[in-house]
This record gives structure tokens, sequence and C-alpha cells, in this order.
């Protein structure tokens, strides 16, 4: 399922989420945080899943720690995003999650998926890690961040240029992995630089 995240996916500042929502439409009352009995409390990335609703369209993802700090407003805006769209979002506060390497997180997406068919998409709030990618074109030896790693479950990341490789410049003697408009490069620490798409 490719891009299964695409138009809910965003890795923003706690500040940037709630720009991402008008809020309520007119006429309509502001969204009330939840009762303490049912606020969400953080817990463990392997242990998420029993907070996940069966009927859950979409997630919404933060540390614990940032959790504590904007809980009253993140609430509101899980709940009346919730209300306007007809759906079930799941807040889920996960203990150190800014912590965690990429692989793990898009591990515990993946599992998540599986176990509820009808999540649509996860919104990220705060600091959450991106992997690196090398070279999105030959003509671009860079390394930038790479949300599709998120956004798309079923594809293979791979890394075949290894950190140090000394890239040639594109030619009938230096096929593909080469480098184009420059005489030699050395790639730079990164985590992927290739993928296999999945299914369509």
């Amino acid at each position: 399922m490719v891009h299964w995240m695409s138009g809910l996916l965003a890795a923003v500042s706690a500040i940037a989420v709630f720009a991402c929502d008008p809020g309520p439409r007119a006429g309509e009352p502001p969204a009330a945080a939840p009762p303490a009995d049912v606020t969400p409390q953080p817990v463990g990335l392997e242990a998420a899943l029993d907070r996940i609703p069966i009927d859950a369209r979409a997630l919404v993802l933060i540390d614990g720690r940032l959790y504590e700090r904007i809980r009253t407003d993140l609430l509101a805006y899980t709940r009346a995003a919730a209300a306007r769209r007809k759906s079930a979002i799941a807040l889920l506060p996960i203990d150190g999650l800014d912590d965690r390497e990429p692989p793990e997180i898009r591990r515990a997406l993946q599992a998540w998926r599986a176990a509820r068919p009808g999540l649509e998409g996860t919104l990220f709030v705060g600091n959450v890690k991106l992997p690196s990618f090398f070279m999105p074109r030959v003509d671009t030896p860079s390394t930038r961040l790479w949300p599709r790693f998120y956004e798309d479950l079923d594809m293979t990341p791979e890394q075949k240029v290894p950190p140090g490789t000394v890239l040639e410049a594109c030619g009938p003697d230096h096929p593909w992995p080469c480098v184009a408009g420059l005489e030699r490069f050395t790639v730079p620490e990164h985590d992927f630089d290739a993928w296999t798409l999945g299914p369509p």
C-alpha cells in the first residue's frame, strides 16, 4: 500500500501541529479536553497496540515528555479533529519516542497497521527522528532527511553505496553508482540511498 500516510503524515513542532487544523467551524463550541480519567498516559512503543481502538482511522504520536507539557492543547486538538472527520483518532504518548531510531518506529507502524487495518495515517508531534537519504538524483550528491521512510510502509529501503565510497564521474567507464557534474565525490554518512517499491 503505497503512501499509506499520504496527507496525514507530518514531522512537526508542537506549535506547527496546531496550525494545520483551523479549529471548530463558526458557531461550533470549542472542543474541551476529555476528563482526567480518560486522559492517555505515556506507554512504551512495544506496548502501544493495546491503546489503539479497533475502529481507529488515524494516530497522533508524541514523546511522553513533550506530551506532559502540551497535554491539554493536544487532547483538545485531537478531539476536535476526530469530531470534524467523524472518525476515531488515537492519541499515543510514547515513552522516549524522540530517542527511538527510525527503523524501530517504522516496524511499530507496520505492526499497528497489520493489526488495525482501518488505520489510514499518522501525525508525528515533536522531534521524531527521520532517516537520511543520499543522492536523490545522480546530479545531486547530497544527503537529505527522508519522510517517505514513514509514508510508504511497503517499500524496502536499502543502503547500496557505503559511506566513504569514492564515486567517479558518470560515463561509459563509470556506470551507476557514479556522480554527474563532478570528477569524483566521497559518499558521506547516510542511512539509505535506494528503495524497492511495494505493491500498488
